[in-house]
């Protein structure tokens, strides 16, 4: 109750989730939770328009087109990745060509996309670093993926507005040098791995 009165207050509103993992702002945009895991895979859906939010893994890309394809979409108008690794961005080149997309990424990590590369993450503490300095660079080079050229490189944000969708991708550098997030129709934040949510 008191949580309630305090959200009122703010003007904010806590969006419920349906069984069947999609959400609905005031003005009618749809996002769908099109994978989840280890890394999510999103689709927002205004009118006739279409985006997809990070790409999942190579593997998932048989599970990812088919989940696509039955909810009858025949083109996305842009892929935005919250960053480059693996997890996220291994499917773009695959998703550009079938759905003829434009592709996001920050400018920061272009360069890592069109090579099919992973930007190093550093640790954010003296355990994590160890972990990242002895294993992770290892690992992280051996999960190279399809080479994709972006189509737009963001800097510091991009509104869409122009483009018709009330979205807003910011710079949010943390995860990677290069992570983004992006805001729909000012309700919704997907944030990439700004947040995680693997375990319960």
């Amino acid at each position: 109750m008191i949580l309630n009165s305090l959200l009122k207050q703010l003007s904010i509103t806590v969006m419920k989730r349906d069984k069947s993992r999609q959400w609905t702002t005031r003005n009618g945009y749809r996002i769908i939770q099109l994978l989840s895991g280890r890394s999510n895979v999103f689709l927002v859906s205004h009118e006739d328009k279409n985006i997809v939010i990070d790409t999942s893994p190579g593997r998932k890309w048989k599970k990812l087109n088919n989940r696509i394809k039955s909810l009858n979409i025949k083109h996305i108008d842009y892929i935005i990745l919250t960053h480059t690794h693996f997890d996220h961005a291994a499917n773009a080149a695959r998703l550009k060509r079938e759905y003829r997309a434009s592709v996001m990424v920050h400018q920061s990590e272009a360069s890592y996309l069109r090579v099919g590369d992973n930007p190093m993450i550093s640790g954010t503490n003296i355990f994590t670093w160890f972990m990242v300095k002895c294993f992770v660079r290892g690992f992280m080079k051996r999960l190279k993926y399809e080479p994709c050229e972006p189509d737009i490189e963001v800097g510091t944000g991009l509104d869409l507005s122009e483009s018709g969708f009330n979205t807003v991708i910011m710079h949010t550098p943390g995860h990677t040098k290069g992570s983004m997030s992006v805001i729909i129709d000012d309700e919704f934040a997907l944030v990439g791995d700004a947040m995680f949510g693997v375990f319960p």
